[in-house]
């Protein structure tokens, strides 16, 4: 049950991301129809984009709430059945706010905002409680090596140091993985960061004065 209540969360927030590519796709559609010069009447076809908006928001998200909160009072999740409910509470809203945005477009900033609610709610209640790893003696073996380079390229001591180095190689990983697999681009970095600590021995950021003693 924990499982599945971690996934009907993802799947809430998803469905709040589809709904605004949905939109998006809408006002692609409607501006492109315009600038062709298709007059607007009620023999026009509707708009696929708003319809699977609606779909998803009226029919899919609600569905997904009700679901994820009848499923939060099984998980024995700490804090769950709240966050669960919060969810349900702001689909409701959000229902209502849909139908009265027709007469007062102004609701209609307060109907997207709700949305955003709902999704991060819903998102952080899936992040927050969903498990990263077995814990294990081994615990974060894996992360050693990575974590070893990520402090001697930036340097040693230095926070912003290692936020730097984090974020370069991340992205230099990836960057080499599709080319030459995880494990030679692993390899590659290494041979890199040897070569730069031979011109630069205490990192990117090196400490100075004082700091160096301490």
């Amino acid at each position: 049950m924990r499982s599945l209540y971690i996934w009907l969360s993802r799947l809430i927030a998803l469905a709040v991301v589809l709904q605004v590519l949905f939109v998006a796709w809408g006002a692609f559609d409607i501006f492109k129809n315009a600038s062709d010069g298709v007059p607007f009447t009620e023999d026009t076809e509707r708009n696929v984009g708003q319809m699977l908006h609606s779909v998803v928001g009226m029919m899919v998200i609600p569905a997904l709430a009700l679901l994820f909160g009848i499923i939060s009072f099984f998980a024995k999740v700490r804090g769950g059945v709240a966050l669960a409910w919060i969810v349900v509470a702001l689909t409701v809203l959000q229902i209502v706010l849909a139908f009265v945005s027709f007469g007062a477009p102004v609701v209609g900033t307060l109907h997207a905002l709700n949305a955003f609610a709902i999704a991060g709610i819903a998102g952080m209640a899936g992040v927050a409680l969903s498990q990263i790893d077995n814990v294990s003696p081994n615990l974060g073996q894996g992360y050693i090596i990575d974590s070893f380079m990520v402090v001697v390229f930036g340097g040693v001591g230095n926070l912003w140091g290692t936020l730097v180095g984090a974020f370069t190689l991340g992205v230099a990983n990836k960057f080499l993985e599709p080319f030459a697999g995880a494990v030679l681009g692993k390899i590659a970095i290494l041979v890199l960061i040897i070569l730069f600590i031979q011109k630069r021995p205490r990192g990117l950021f090196a400490l100075k004065g004082r700091a160096v003693e301490a």
